[in-house]
């Protein structure tokens, strides 16, 4: 072997160990600053539980999903045996929901157990807006919520019926029995890059016909088999033991959480990299690691995922839960009101989707083919909220912060107000 065949080969080896060693360390950066934002975010949850358990659970209820009826077997059996299908918390309760550093939110759930005034229902309804925990107002005070805004800025009466992990299977239950019951002039449906899900074939959601689910809900709120059904929910929803472990002050305890939220702020600007190239060298003695550098182990699965797509996560070319809530939308608006669709982004740096802008161009898409006579209005948070901002979010959590929810608030009040 001649000595530039020699030399060539060294330099390409060189070339190979540095990309692989350049790919490693991001890697390896990537999954630290993750695992600290998620132990960071464990914690102040930790001492939200911890909260909620010593000073609120004794006059409130723990926040019902009804995404817990797909997803847990005990909520399924009992959504069964009451032969009712709760499509919201539970109704007529001081409820304890979240805190995402602005301290711990708290409503007064109104009859069908959705954050508004209940007496909002009393009244001719203008706007219904729905959602999921962007739809619910998570987690700021009233007057930050979408509905809460709609109705201070336009006069308008505007009223949710959204829930916290709610999906597109719960979306269309909702458009299926409260516009029918509320008739509203306009109708907000809020997506999120979450929605972008396949629901199980058995959820009872996407199964049950309107008329069976507006069978436990009039205008005065839930059925009998409704209040049932809440009345054995609700020692379910009571704190775990481990929720007393952290003592707490209820008078004196900072929920704004000042040192957790100095700890984001200071990885965000260092653009994530949590930890210096110090601790990754000093990671390199785990054999494991080590012997990953020499079998180019990062430049490997990076080819690998290049060549084999499908080992990425999931893009849903065809979301049809999605489609299905947005048939819904247009279907039951028909001659009665007028559909809004509200698209909101995900932070790049609280929770990263690749999948999102691929999504939110199916959902364009797919409302561009609906047409019948029904126009459906946009309202592209993309250009409202930078995903790369930290402040366009919560302090310590995937939410949009105040001002956030402040000026989506105000472009989709600018919409709602428009008369074509």
């Amino acid at each position: 072997m001649t000595p530039v065949v020699l030399f060539n080969a060294a330099f390409a080896a060189a070339v190979l160990f540095a990309a692989n060693l350049y790919l490693d360390h991001s890697n390896w950066l990537a999954v630290s600053s993750r695992a600290e934002r998620v132990r960071i975010e464990n914690s102040a949850r930790a001492t939200d539980a911890a909260y909620f358990a010593q000073c609120l659970a004794q006059d409130h209820v723990q926040m019902f999903y009804p995404d817990l009826v797909t997803h847990n077997a005990t909520f399924r059996d009992l959504a069964q045996s009451t032969n009712f299908l709760p499509l919201g918390p539970v109704p007529n309760a001081q409820t304890a929901y979240c805190n995402e550093g602005y301290g711990f939110v708290t409503y007064d759930s109104d009859r069908y157990g959705f954050r508004n005034e209940d007496t909002r229902w009393n009244r001719s309804v203008d706007v219904l807006v729905v959602g999921d925990s962007f739809a619910q107002g998570a987690c700021v005070a009233d007057q930050y919520t979408f509905s809460s805004q709609l109705s201070a800025d336009l006069g308008v009466n505007a009223v949710n019926v959204a829930t916290g992990s709610n999906g597109p299977n719960h979306y269309k239950a909702l458009i299926d029995v409260f516009v029918p019951m509320a008739r509203p002039q306009k109708v907000v449906l809020v997506l999120f890059p979450n929605d972008n899900v396949s629901i199980p074939e058995e959820d009872p959601y996407s199964r049950a016909m309107p008329a069976e689910l507006a069978k436990g809900y009039d205008p005065a709120g839930v059925s009998a088999q409704g209040i049932e059904f809440y009345e054995q929910v609700r020692p379910l929803l009571e704190p775990s033991a481990s929720a007393l472990e952290e003592q707490i002050d209820c008078q004196t305890t900072d929920l704004t959480y000042p040192e957790k939220t100095a700890q984001i702020v200071k990885d965000h600007a260092d653009g994530g990299s949590g930890s210096s190239f110090q601790d990754y060298r000093a990671e390199l003695s785990e054999p494991g690691r080590l012997r990953g550098l020499f079998t180019l182990r990062a430049l490997r699965q990076a080819a690998k995922n290049l060549m084999n797509p499908a080992d990425s996560p999931p893009v849903l070319a065809s979301p049809d839960a999605t489609y299905a809530a947005l048939d819904a939308l247009v279907t039951t608006c028909k001659d009665m009101c007028e559909p809004i669709v509200l698209l909101l982004p995900t932070s790049s740096y609280w929770r990263p989707d690749s999948r999102a802008d691929t999504y939110f161009a199916a959902v364009l898409s797919h409302l561009e083919k609906l047409g019948g006579g029904t126009e459906v209005k946009i309202v592209d948070g993309r250009s409202i909220v930078d995903i790369e901002k930290l402040s366009d979010y919560a302090p310590l959590g995937v939410h949009l912060s105040t001002e956030a929810y402040r000026r989506v608030g105000r472009a989709l009040g600018d919409l709602v107000s428009r008369q074509d």
